[in-house]
């Protein structure tokens, strides 16, 4: 309303589905194409970045590199040491030629259709080159992964339905008759377009709301009754967006120690806890004594998660715990909610990356409206396309490319989610057989 010459974005689309920071971004191109306004984005989404005309990367407050979206991305090195993310299809293609000892041509692989083209010319010079001298590449083998022993169950879910306001004018249908359950040991995927009921559901699992119909069962026990819920939540950790909005306490040690503490433990058990929660995330003995207001915004981040962590909660609730980090903190994040599940924490993660759910995932529940849209496997869900569309989800980036190779490549599998194993794919299915015999990945 305002027709400002100049727009300036700072993480707009941080908090968005997919399929929202896609329309977000298609509005924004038609402001610059149609209005002729001038936008500058701030952003951690690399895939909004390949829509810029000009980019500049910044490190420590200075510019460590500028140009096109295809001349930054084309320095794969520089943008990883920055603790930045690679497009997918630039990651795959540069991986690809290191395996089949080619070369790349400067931008060959800086947009969707030239890496596709890029990975073709690179097959087929292995190929020539393993007809005339019989050279072929030492593709790495992977493990198939042999699936796990059907685990008890520790949360069931069952036809539970929600509704906020009800019989006033403001009636909203939350949840629908959803119905899941939750394995122990697993890291269960939940995932949904913005207002699919995904922190609504979660606030079941530990009590903070009860359902207006249906059953929620936590280890056991009951998730409608007091004396059940005050247990369940002594046992089931919950993390909301942004935790670190949650410090409070003087110092780290003591805003890790507050649950403990309320769950009535003495200081010769508490301190322990704290300990082991730091070394969990990362902070220094020395970072415990701080403030918590002056820690940065990472570690802030970890504090907090160390404070769900100290309760040593058997099930542990993640509700967009990346939302706003650059690429490095999120993965070192993510990397929490993985080694946890290593030590046979039960992980419930939801987000709205397809990638980072794709990668970490056992099994995923996708809701659409308030109700199930899917349930299961990680890579069966993932190879629904269409329906994953209807709820306003995408494939994960690296499956997609994979997928509009498949036609040129019919050997591929494309249900892959992560760039490194993609290009070992590509690697086995685009050589000839003869020259590569029982190397299958």
């Amino acid at each position: 309303a305002m027709k400002p010459a100049c727009l300036i974005l700072d993480e707009a689309t941080s908090m968005l589905d997919p399929v929202s920071r896609h329309d977000f971004m298609q509005l924004v191109q038609t402001l610059v194409h149609d209005q002729n306004m001038t936008v500058v984005n701030i952003t951690h989404h690399m895939e909004e970045v390949l829509l810029a005309d000009f980019v500049y990367v910044m490190s420590g407050g200075r510019v460590v590199t500028s140009g096109t979206p295809a001349e930054v991305f084309d320095q794969v090195s520089l943008v990883r040491r920055e603790g930045l993310d690679v497009p997918d299809h630039t990651e795959i293609t540069h991986t690809v030629a290191r395996l089949l000892d080619g070369s790349l041509q400067p931008l060959e692989a800086a947009s969707w259709d030239r890496a596709r083209l890029a990975i073709i010319r690179l097959l087929d010079e292995a190929n020539r080159r393993a007809a005339q001298t019989g050279w072929y590449p030492e593709l790495p083998r992977k493990e198939r992964p042999v699936p796990p022993d059907e685990a008890e169950t520790v949360i069931a879910v069952n036809n539970l339905s929600y509704v906020y306001a009800p019989g006033t004018a403001m009636e909203t249908r939350a949840l629908d008759r959803v119905s899941f359950d939750v394995r122990k040991g697993e890291l269960l995927g939940i995932i949904g377009h913005s207002g699919s009921g995904k922190s609504t559901l979660i606030q079941h699992l530990n009590g903070l709301l009860r359902g207006h119909k249906g059953q929620v069962t936590v280890l056991g026990m009951d998730g409608s009754t007091n004396a059940d819920i005050k247990k369940i939540r002594q046992r089931v950790g919950l993390l909301f967006q942004y935790p670190e909005h949650q410090l409070f306490e003087e110092t780290v040690f003591q805003d890790i120690a507050f649950g403990p503490k309320r769950m009535g433990l003495d200081m010769a058990k508490i301190e322990p806890r704290v300990l082991k929660a730091a070394r969990i995330v990362g902070l220094q003995d020395e970072e415990l004594e701080r403030s918590p207001f002056e820690l940065s915004g990472g570690q802030k981040r970890r504090a907090a998660i160390a404070g769900v962590l100290a309760m040593e909660p058997e099930i542990l609730i993640l509700d967009e715990p990346a939302a706003g980090l650059d690429p490095a903190g999120r993965d070192e994040i993510l990397d929490y909610a993985a080694q946890l599940r290593r030590m046979g924490v039960t992980v419930i993660l939801v987000s709205h990356s397809m990638e980072d759910i794709a990668r970490l995932a056992d099994r995923v529940l996708v809701l659409r409206q308030g109700r199930v849209h899917a349930f299961g496997k990680t890579a069966d869900v993932f190879s629904q396309e269409e329906e994953l569309a209807l709820a306003g989800l995408s494939l994960p980036r690296t499956t997609a490319f994979l997928k509009s190779l498949s036609d040129a490549l019919p050997a591929l599998d494309w249900h892959c989610f992560k760039p490194e194993e993609a290009a070992l794919r590509i690697a086995a299915a685009g050589l000839n057989p003869a020259f590569c015999a029982e190397r299958t990945v």
